[in-house]
């Protein structure tokens, strides 16, 4: 919903100003073929245009909510018992800002389930852009955290630097 007003001339010229607040909807985020997740997007999320229509202001904010174990982030001390033998809902969020046609693409996770003391922990390890977009494409292609430490094995290990590498650089 919102308040738009539309001026145009006889030079065809079009002039869009207003706000326009999205109450809900989905974004589709895509990465190449590998990934392709719908994000709910926030309430209250906006498209604001101050005259040229091409020139929209986006702020949105939108979420998708795998589940997953925190045991490939976290020592096996840092996590309670019921933490390491189940999975819990992440919070992969996606927020969009500036302008419409090039916007600023920022990633953060949250754990709505979690203690401050977990979350806490969590930001801890992933305490770099470049790790949070690290997390986030592992989450998306594979719903689990990344864990640069733990290999299966030399050919596995490769696999999984190699994909997580390529998604991270087109995430970056």
């Amino acid at each position: 919903h919102g308040s738009l007003r539309v001026q145009f001339d006889t030079f065809s010229d079009i002039k869009l100003y207003g706000t326009y607040i999205i109450d809900n909807g989905f974004y589709l985020f895509t990465m190449q073929t590998i990934v392709r997740k719908s994000f709910k997007i926030d309430s209250g999320s906006t498209l604001s245009w101050t005259g040229d229509p091409f020139g929209a202001k986006v702020n949105i904010r939108a979420i998708y909510s795998p589940t997953a174990s925190l045991s490939n982030i976290l020592d096996a001390d840092e996590l309670s018992s019921s933490v390491k033998r189940t999975s819990m809902t992440v919070n992969c969020i996606l927020k969009l800002t500036d302008d419409l046609m090039t916007p600023t693409i920022r990633f953060d996770i949250d754990l709505p389930t979690a203690d401050e003391s977990l979350k806490q922990k969590v930001r801890s390890v992933i305490n770099t852009e470049e790790m949070m977009n690290r997390q986030i494409a592992y989450l998306l292609a594979f719903n689990s955290f990344y864990n640069p430490v733990q290999q299966t094995n030399a050919n596995q290990g490769a696999f999984n630097s190699f994909v997580t590498s390529t998604i991270s650089a087109h995430l970056n």
